[in-house]
């Protein structure tokens, strides 16, 4: 087994407030406008302030606001976290193993010193244990992967054909999805892989059917 060492991200987005996640975003936008190495970084600095804007703009207005407008900013926090984490996923793949540029992102990285990793374990235990809150919608959960920087979670309609019939793509840390959007009572199948170690990522795990509520 070859054994490298990688940038792992460490953002702890659960861990800030709605307000701190706005600053956070905010800095990592500052941090990566005209920062030459990153400037095909996915999803760019200005798509990222797209979508901060809209979630500060939704913390303001749930403060006195409805259990709905509450809703609303929570659903853009999970986006803007999510495209965060991709974010610093695509930093890390952008430096490779270099540590000082990796840090002119403003990401933080886990303390790996000491603790190669190798080829990461495909994960397992794909359930649904929250069904989805709204029609289109599925949440699934997962067996979390030793040394993960993140996760790719696949939906689509053809078991024998995952490629050409994918419905949605996304990128989430930790080992749990939201996947919005999805065709409302149909059948559907979900796969995920974790991103990281010295492949890349791991192989797919075995598709989980569901029927989208």
């Amino acid at each position: 087994m070859i054994i490298i060492m990688v940038i792992i991200p460490n953002l702890g987005l659960k861990e800030l407030s709605d307000s701190e996640l706005g600053e956070y975003a905010d800095n990592k936008v500052q941090k990566l406008t005209g920062n030459v190495p990153f400037a095909a970084i996915d999803p760019t600095a200005p798509a990222v302030k797209a979508k901060n804007d809209l979630f500060k703009d939704a913390v303001a207005k749930a403060i006195k606001g409805s259990v709905q407008d509450t809703e609303v900013k929570d659903g853009l926090r999970v986006e803007l976290s999510e495209m965060l984490t991709l974010q610093a996923s695509d930093a890390a793949h952008i430096a490779g193993n270099d540590a000082i540029l990796y840090g002119t992102t403003g990401y933080g990285k886990k303390d790996t010193k000491g603790n190669p990793v190798g080829e990461l374990d495909t994960p397992e235990n794909i359930l649904f244990r929250k069904y989805g809150n709204t029609p289109g919608q599925l949440i699934p959960d997962w067996d979390s992967v030793a040394h993960a920087n993140n996760y790719t979670v696949q939906v689509y309609t053809d078991i024998a054909n995952p490629t050409t019939t994918l419905l949605k793509e996304v990128t989430v840390s930790p080992s749990k999805a939201t996947v919005n959007d999805l065709p409302s009572g149909s059948i559907v199948y979900v796969r995920i892989r974790a991103n990281g170690g010295s492949t890349g990522s791991s192989p797919w795990s075995a598709p989980a059917q569901k029927r989208v509520p």
